[in-house]
């Protein structure tokens, strides 16, 4: 299947392929990927469980007595967030393989601060806080 050139923004949820790409939006684009259409399907899949993950995480935020750490809903949004940026890795230039690894966002996603010390469950009174 032949690959086509595509214009990633997860910024922005999108990609835009070369022949319908203006010269002047291409600053507005993160990543330069090759894909095919079974890809491209893929990658904008993955885009939309981010969007959704990013909603629910949205909803639960403002609940005071509710953690984020062992949360679900981050757990389900590092977990798409991470198999976005290692699909886009996969497929994406030299330029967009370089910006994945120099800000080293795989690794942060694999393993977030929450699983550091001073984030176990602790018991008071019988109650795990």
């Amino acid at each position: 299947m032949p690959k086509t050139l595509y214009y990633v923004s997860v910024a922005n949820g999108l990609i835009q392929d070369e022949t319908t790409m203006n010269d002047a939006l291409q600053d507005d684009y993160e990543f330069r990927i090759r894909a095919n259409d079974e890809e491209i399907r893929e990658l904008r899949e993955l885009m939309q469980k981010v969007l959704d993950d990013e909603e629910n995480t949205h909803i639960r935020a403002p609940i005071p007595y509710k953690s984020a750490e062992h949360d679900k809903a981050t757990e389900d949004f590092n977990s798409d967030m991470l198999n976005m940026y290692n699909m886009i890795y996969q497929l994406g230039d030299d330029k967009a393989k370089r910006h994945i690894e120099q800000t080293g966002i795989l690794g942060r996603l694999l393993n977030p601060d929450y699983h550091d010390a001073g984030y176990g469950t602790r018991k008071d009174n019988g109650t795990v806080i």
